[in-house]
């Protein structure tokens, strides 16, 4: 019986060593930023992160390696943005094929969105 609480235990402090870790890694890659997506009515709360070509989205209460959502930077287009009343955060509805989501991120973060979807590469169907 202790041997089954003790493996127990290994088992948690295990997987929070994986939380930690992983929650650790995401946060102090270059290009990431804390942002909250709604989903339904709540907010969750995670870190989104620049790839090549795309946007990541990590949750915050999650043990997943990988993103639990993905845009792609040259489908993505910003619909409207809200500021809050002191301006520290943005409220930012985006679209991508026709589905929009809506996120909240720091001001600054935003400015970042903002360049990097704006200075994507040309594609063929841009050269006219």
């Amino acid at each position: 019986m202790v041997g089954l609480w003790v493996a127990l235990g290994v088992l948690l402090a295990a997987a929070l060593a994986w939380y930690f870790a992983r929650l650790r890694f995401i946060s102090s890659r270059i290009g990431s930023f804390q942002c909250s997506v709604m989903r339904g009515e709540r907010w969750l709360e995670g870190y989104a992160c620049y790839a090549v070509g795309r946007l990541d989205w990590y949750p915050l209460y999650s043990i997943a390696s990988k993103p639990a959502l993905s845009w792609t930077r040259g489908d993505c287009d910003v619909i409207s943005v809200q500021y809050d009343d002191a301006g520290q955060s943005a409220r930012v509805v985006m679209s991508e094929a026709g589905t929009e989501t809506t996120l909240s991120l720091p001001s600054q973060a935003y400015s970042g969105l903002r360049s990097w979807l704006e200075s994507a590469p040309p594609t063929p169907a841009t050269y006219k």
